[in-house]
């Protein structure tokens, strides 16, 4: 029987020759459509064998297979001589947590004082949270190497909890440095009068908070725990949403007056002295392209830290799933996992985004790509992903952030199946193009500054070889701009107006866009310094924002997110290895791809480029542009929203979509994306998030 993916794919063409990824798909395709492929077990076939619900009825998934793994925290601490009371701390708790769910809620109230979990593992109703001789923890943690640490802490076989509360009392403040891992705490010390928080590395797990001096402090895994208690009003701070709509955010706020977020690697420490918050990791302390190493050791060490971040970051019970985009990343983690859990006897989930099938018109997505990668490995629960037809992003939407919750957005698909199946970790190769997967940006230019003349002449010829591209073209697309300064690139980018940042500008209020270019703040700076751009974009506030929408919506269903390209090990090791590593002979990502022969096909990992999941989707857009207009105009009735936006940009961005008769005859294979659908996408979401506030 023909496999289900394979279905997915356009008719077969002539082969032509072609450079880099693209003739090595067309020869793959070609190669596999006269081969007779067994079927695959998928989600969907599962279930119709008895396995895990399916059928759309979600609420007895919920009780009963929801993710083992998933938890969020809240407390408050007093100094206006109230006390903290059960209910304000139990509110805040389940302001957080979203119908059908019902995770077990451990309160713990002291005075001025009460700490909360949400937790959607534990056995024990109602048990208590963990007290010691030194206070009361609250921590929503998932720990990489517990053995290690229990070994250094003398808490051999202690569970993370306890470890967490050791370390701190080993450490105090320090201790977050020493935890490898995911974690949002906060430790109460009755003896000092001393609440400790802090935040993993790369914010993987979310941590907000009010701060009033002489009267409250009160933090929450996301802003709903603050404002379910009625501590702070909910009000949303209009330069910060315009920050997050251009990906400006900075890491410390939130979208909303009042409330700030712990940024990413900080701990926080608040008394009746005062609140202070400090850094305790810093990207740029850790030797950033110091090491000597051969490309040949560098990828046997990159992958031995990939393998032990994947293999602790998959669950001690309960199943794991994975993202599997068809990419570098997703596709390397897809198979580590598999491959571990095949040898426990287990079996990996993943889904893929693919694009909607359509009789109408021929476009090529991710499938093959995924499709080598199933049929390396064997006995992958999978299922596609699709964006649906008649409605994009039709709401409602999160709480906290402009993430549509409903079924046809894709990510929240994915945690819903997860749910569903039992599911209750996803991996995902989110950060690996600020780490692990580099792929050399300002590598070229870093030649031409430090005088390698040799050098960059091999490369630009390998470079042509390699992806087909004239040298011309590398050096204005891949040099000129880490050389210029600044402001002229910048100035270049915004004459040039056809950008994503640019058009998102240009649709804000004209008095929101001055004083957005007024602020200063911008995105990650990059440099003719290959060490000082990795340094600059892991530590950029974008890794910890993309986070913290997975965790957002992996709460709604109980199911938490991992990132193995996170993992502090393997990060630190990346930042050592000298720029060359990573673009070299024309490839870029090189010592990645390296790292993986014989882990990932070689479709996979020789391809040059990544694919748009969706290539359908200006033309969904197209078709639904009456759609998109009405919504312009019942946002535009929202104060806020028409304080935001300039509205009549948005009309105009929605009358200039193409006819969709016409937008077919020209859309095949998988074109460059066009920046005027996520440029008209983003505000309408951001403007429906705000609009629906009650």
């Amino acid at each position: 029987m023909r496999h289900p993916i394979k279905a997915l794919l356009p008719e077969r063409r002539t082969p032509r020759q072609l450079p880099g990824d693209k003739a090595l798909f067309l020869r793959f395709r070609a190669d596999y459509r006269t081969q007779d492929v067994p079927r695959r077990q998928t989600v969907a076939s599962i279930a119709a064998r008895g396995g895990h619900p399916s059928d759309g009825s979600r609420d007895r998934a919920f009780g009963a297979a929801a993710g083992r793994a998933m938890r969020l925290i809240c407390g408050l601490y007093r100094f206006d001589g109230a006390a903290a009371t059960a209910d304000s701390v139990s509110a805040m708790a389940r302001g957080m947590v979203a119908t059908p769910l019902k995770p077990d809620i451990r309160l713990w109230t002291g005075g001025a004082v009460g700490l909360a979990v949400v937790d959607f593992a534990s056995s024990s109703p109602g048990g208590p949270l963990l007290e010691d001789g030194d206070g009361v923890l609250a921590a929503d943690r998932r720990l990489d190497a517990p053995a290690d640490l229990g070994e250094r802490l003398d808490c051999r076989g202690a569970d993370d909890d306890r470890l967490v509360a050791a370390a701190i009392a080993r450490w105090g403040g320090d201790a977050p440095d020493h935890i490898l891992g995911d974690f949002a705490f906060a430790h109460w010390q009755p003896a000092t009068g001393r609440l400790l928080c802090a935040r993993d590395l790369f914010g993987v797990r979310p941590f907000h908070y009010i701060w009033r001096p002489g009267e409250l402090f009160a933090f929450a895994s996301f802003p709903a725990g603050l404002h379910a208690a009625s501590l702070t009003p909910r009000i949303f701070d209009r330069m910060a949403l315009a920050r997050h709509l251009v990906q400006r955010q900075q890491p410390d706020e939130s979208l909303f007056t009042g409330v700030a977020r712990l940024p990413a690697a900080h701990g926080l420490e608040v008394s009746p002295s005062g609140l202070s918050v400090r850094r305790y990791w810093n990207p740029d302390a850790v030797g950033a392209g110091d090491r000597r190493v051969t490309p040949e050791a560098a990828a046997v060490e990159m992958r031995s830290r990939l393998d032990e971040a994947v293999r602790c970051r998959l669950p001690r019970s309960g199943k794991a799933g994975a993202h599997l985009s068809g990419g570098l990343d997703s596709s390397a983690i897809t198979v580590l996992a598999a491959r571990e859990l095949r040898e426990r006897g287990e079996q990996l989930h993943a889904w893929s985004f693919l694009d909607v099938q359509r009789n109408d018109v021929v476009l090529e997505d991710e499938a093959a790509f995924v499709q080598s990668v199933l049929d390396q490995e064997p006995g992958i629960a999978w299922a596609p992903v699709r964006l649906p037809r008649d409605d994009i992003d039709p709401g409602p939407y999160h709480s906290d952030l402009p993430l549509p919750l409903g079924p046809d957005n894709p990510d929240c698909a994915v945690c819903a199946e997860a749910a569903a199946a039992g599911v209750t970790v996803i991996l995902s190769g989110w950060g690996g193009d600020e780490g692990a997967t580099f792929n050399g940006r300002g590598v070229l230019a870093e030649h031409v500054v430090r005088g390698r003349w040799r050098t960059l002449a091999r490369e630009l010829s390998a470079i042509r070889r390699a992806r087909g591209t004239a040298i011309a073209t590398t050096i204005r697309t891949e040099i000129l701009p880490y050389l210029l300064p600044a402001f002229v690139s910048g100035a270049r980018a915004r004459n040039r107006a056809d950008g994503l940042p640019e058009r998102l500008m240009a649709c804000l209020s004209p008095a929101v866009s001055a004083e957005l270019e007024a602020d200063g703040h911008g995105g990650p700076s990059l440099y003719a310094d290959a060490r000082k751009n990795r340094a600059n974009l892991i530590g950029s506030p974008h890794i910890a924002q993309r986070c913290e929408n997975w965790a957002a919506l992996g709460a709604q269903h109980g199911v938490a997110f991992a990132f193995p390209m996170l993992d502090r090990r393997l990060v630190e090791y990346t930042l050592s290895l000298p720029g060359g590593v990573f673009l070299r002979d024309g490839w870029k990502r090189r010592v990645f791809r390296d790292a993986m022969r014989g882990i990932l096909p070689d479709l996979v990992r020789e391809r040059h480029g990544k694919a748009t999941p969706f290539p359908a989707m200006p033309l969904i857009f197209a078709e639904q542009r009456a759609m998109l207009a009405a919504r312009i105009e019942a946002a535009a009735g929202d104060a806020t929203v028409s304080g935001l936006f300039d509205i009549d940009q948005l009309r105009d961005q929605a009358e200039a979509l193409p006819d969709p008769e016409t937008l077919k005859a020209g859309l095949t294979g998988n074109a460059t994306p066009d920046a005027a659908i996520p440029a008209l996408r983003h505000p309408l979401r951001m403007a429906a998030f705000v609009a629906q506030d009650p």
